[in-house]
C-alpha cells in the first residue's frame, strides 16, 4: 500500500513538473492525499468532481490561511490528468 501511495505521489510530482507549475510541492502532495481519500466517498459517480473541488477549494483555503503558495487552477489540471 506504502509503494502504491509513493509511485502515485511520484506520478503527481511529474505532472506538477511537466507543467510548469509554481508554488509548495508539499501543498500539492497534501492536497493530492486528500482528494485521493474524497474520491473514494460514494456521492459522485467514480469521485468525479470531488476531486476537483478538493483541489480547488483546499489551495484557496492553504493560501489562504498558511505561508503557502498554490495555484487553483494547476491543482485541478493535476486533478484532472491524474484521475481522468
Amino acid at each position: 500500500s506504502a509503494l502504491v501511495q509513493a509511485g502515485n505521489i511520484l506520478s503527481m510530482v511529474c505532472l506538477w513538473q511537466a507543467l510548469g507549475a509554481t508554488g509548495s510541492l508539499v501543498g500539492y502532495i497534501v492536497l493530492f492525499q486528500l482528494a485521493a481519500i474524497a474520491g473514494m466517498v460514494p456521492i459522485s459517480i467514480g469521485g468525479l468532481g470531488i476531486r476537483e473541488l478538493t483541489f480547488y477549494s483546499g489551495s484557496l483555503l492553504l493560501s489562504r490561511y498558511l505561508p503557502v503558495e498554490l495555484n487553483a487552477e494547476h491543482g485541478v489540471l493535476i486533478s484532472l490528468m491524474m484521475f481522468g
